[in-house]
């Protein structure tokens, strides 16, 4: 299942309730990502996070659908929010459950990864004293070229 929220979230309680309807797992990993209050050289006071609801949704639905061929996953939740998320609150929350432990974490880690660099968002980070429309990083990148890596790969 995929998410877009426009308001607060409380991850204890989303992922209580994911795993309660998904009782049928041997294993489950999850990620809760927060928006940070420092960027290098200010404090960071909110992200805008800008989307269209059905390009957002199918990308996310595509990095979903490539992790589904990767790992066998019995059940998968990924909860991002849009609009305005102030420093300190939960961003996104992405889980997964499988008969193994080794295939949930491996997936949720693949879907942060490339949630950070393929999804459609456009994120604007608002400091005390400026507003930046902001691209994934380097590391971002980094990270999810592992993944096709002959070591990343199944």
């Amino acid at each position: 299942m995929i998410s877009l929220r426009s308001s607060n979230f409380c991850a204890a309680a989303e992922l209580s309730d994911f795993l309660r309807t998904h009782d049928e797992r041997g294993a489950a990993a999850s990620f809760i990502g927060t928006v940070r209050p420092n960027a290098p050289a200010e404090k960071v006071v909110s992200l805008f996070l800008e989307h269209h609801p059905t390009l957002t949704e199918r990308s996310i639905d595509l990095i979903v659908r490539k992790a589904l061929s990767r790992w066998d996953l019995i059940s998968y939740f990924i909860l991002h929010r849009v609009g305005t998320v102030n420093a300190g609150e939960d961003i996104v929350l992405v889980a997964a459950t499988a008969l193994h432990r080794r295939d949930s974490f491996e997936a949720v880690d693949f879907i942060m990864d490339h949630l950070k660099s393929d999804a459609l968002f456009w994120k604007k980070q608002i400091t005390s004293d400026s507003e930046e429309w902001i691209e994934p990083g380097h590391r971002d990148y980094h990270d999810k070229l592992r993944w096709s890596s002959s070591a990343g790969d199944r």
